[in-house]
């Protein structure tokens, strides 16, 4: 006597009840086998990227120069400068500005950042204040030069800067 025969004598069961029973198995097996496999294929996979991610003989990346765009004033006309470096501050970028349009050392030129509601990382409404302190002129091309290129270093539209004459 088998299981069939056993399961008829007790309560003919129904023949619908004996067929997925046999069903949930292969199920279940198709889903351990399903798990099995994907496990395999991370234990071969992970290391094979590890491998190639950091092999030993791999260049590091170089780190490309920032360039920077500095607006010059001269014969009445405005052109354009690049200056390059990593990590240039905006110091660094007006004092270029500075020695390239002629405006002497007496004149003290400060950029502040003011923003609104006092939330500093907000850049896109952030406006950028140009104090300069002494006699540079007249000359509006002059001022608009620097005032594009504060503009240009902080990739914002000149109309975020200002410039206050002191």
């Amino acid at each position: 006597m088998n299981s069939l025969d056993i399961l008829e004598a007790v309560g003919e069961a129904d023949d619908g009840y004996i067929a997925s029973a046999h069903v949930r198995v292969r199920q279940y097996v198709i889903l351990w086998a399903g798990m099995a496999a994907a496990f395999v294929l991370l234990c071969v996979a992970v290391p094979i990227v590890f491998a190639l991610a950091f092999r030993a003989d791999a260049e590091p990346p170089t780190a490309q120069p920032d360039i920077y765009t500095v607006y010059v004033f001269s014969d009445g006309t405005l052109s354009t400068e690049t200056l390059e470096g990593s990590e240039i501050s905006i110091d660094e970028v007006v004092q270029y500005w500075r020695e390239k349009n002629g405006v002497a050392e007496s004149v003290k030129i400060e950029v502040s950042r003011v923003d609104p509601d006092g939330e500093t990382g907000n850049d896109a409404e952030a406006r950028y204040i140009i104090s300069v302190t002494g006699d540079i002129g007249s000359e509006r091309l002059l001022l608009d030069s620097l005032r594009m290129t504060v503009a240009e270093y902080y990739s914002v539209e000149t109309d975020l800067c200002e410039i206050r004459l002191k």
